[in-house]
């Protein structure tokens, strides 16, 4: 187990080659419909050659060459097992840097009309983390003055431009902060979508290609995953009559009669800072597009890294929050014999020698992604497309083809 994990602590290498431990990190959140998260880890030592610990100090925690964790210390415990002499067992967890958002305050002074991008810019500033802001440059955010704010946390203050706005974030394993809208989500680089671009043509450097806009997916097959798959659906998260508050004192609904018709009136009320009637009308549509309809969802899956190659690995440890993932090989009676599923969060668990990933996923529709030409898969042809279908309402292959 030892040989695939390298950690540093306050910048300096440990030695755990001799350390027996046991090691759980856990990134993202478990589910769609969960609120953010910050990255854990739990490091259990068994016996005095571990590495001295105190609390704050940061560790990183790498594994076959990938990022797992950055973050502090937070708790020690040591017991100890009745032997001769007696064994202690150490117990290290630690937390990412999002943890770090609920200790600063922000907001006193009052927020100016901005964009969602400039208000988290505002926010995240305030903050000593290493950030990606992949906010909306788009969604106008009204003004509050000072003697209508109230101080929150950083934390709480990017929890509500997100749920306005329909955006999420989390700390990634280099343990960067990301802050993610639903246009951006999975993207590699923000900066490479027309909305975010803010310099000149004459400032600008590189070509467009070189800015990566599409998601990287990820194929597991039934190699190296645990073979239980298990589908849900429910009416949980069902959403289809929702009104958004916005400007001043205003509203906008929106609803799927159809869905109403055939589950019953589910409403949501959503209020917001967002200025415009167009910004509000358009969150309120993206709401019902995702979640006017029951969906079939895969919830988790196991993979066994130590039954992979190096090539498969690697690929599989690159995952976040957003990343996108084809689970192939399902069982034809399922309802679907591949699924495409965003990665929501995972835990990636090393002991006694195996190392297993659980990955979280949801359905692509709650993410806001539309199909691209370069996802579409490459042995589908025109005869299996659903003639029905609508490009701009395409999330996943699965609706292409009418699954």
């Amino acid at each position: 187990m030892t040989e695939d994990v390298t950690m540093t602590l306050n910048g300096v290498a440990v030695d755990v080659s001799n350390v027996e431990f046991n090691l759980t990190v856990m990134h993202g959140r478990s589910g769609v419909t969960d609120p953010p998260t910050a990255s854990s880890a739990q490091l259990v030592i068994r016996g005095s050659a571990g590495p001295v610990m105190e609390i704050s100090d940061v560790l990183t925690i790498t594994s076959h060459g990938e990022a797992r964790f950055s973050g502090k210390i937070s708790d020690l415990d040591v017991a100890f097992i009745q032997t001769s002499p007696p064994t202690p067992i150490t117990t290290v967890i630690a937390m990412g840097n999002l943890s770090e958002l609920g200790l600063v305050d922000v907001g006193s002074s009052g927020y100016a009309e901005q964009t969602a991008r400039q208000r988290v810019e505002t926010i995240l500033a305030a903050t000593d983390v290493a950030y990606l802001n992949g906010g909306d440059a788009a969604i106008t955010l009204k003004a509050v003055a000072a003697v209508d704010s109230v101080t929150t946390t950083a934390w709480d203050g990017l929890s509500a431009v997100a749920v306005q706005t329909g955006a999420l974030f989390f700390d990634d394993p280099d343990g960067r902060v990301i802050f993610e809208d639903y246009g951006n989500r999975g993207l590699t680089n923000f900066e490479g979508t027309w909305s975010a671009q803010t310099s000149t043509w004459a400032a600008a450097s590189g070509t467009w290609a070189s800015f990566p806009t599409e998601i990287t997916s990820t194929s597991l097959d039934s190699s190296g995953v645990v073979f239980n798959p298990v589908f849900t659906k429910t009416l949980e998260p069902l959403i289809n009559s929702v009104t958004v508050g916005y400007g001043t004192d205003q509203t906008i609904q929106q609803e799927d009669s159809a869905s109403i018709t055939a589950y019953g009136r589910r409403e949501y009320l959503l209020n917001t800072e967002i200025k415009t009637l167009d910004d509000a009308t358009e969150r309120g549509a993206n709401i019902i597009t995702a979640q006017a309809n029951p969906l079939w969802n895969l919830g988790q899956i196991t993979i066994l890294i130590h039954e992979l190659d190096a090539t498969q690995t690697t690929a599989v440890l690159k995952l976040v929050s957003g990343s996108l993932v084809i689970v192939n090989d399902l069982p034809a009676a399922g309802p679907y014999d591949a699924y495409e599923g965003i990665v929501e969060g995972w835990s990636d668990s090393y002991d006694n020698g195996n190392h297993t990933l659980t990955l979280s996923i949801s359905d692509p529709r709650f993410s806001y992604q539309t199909l691209k030409w370069g996802q579409v898969l490459p042995e589908l042809t025109w005869a299996e497309v659903d003639v029905t279908a609508k490009w701009f309402e395409i999330i996943s292959n699965n609706e292409l083809i009418g699954a």
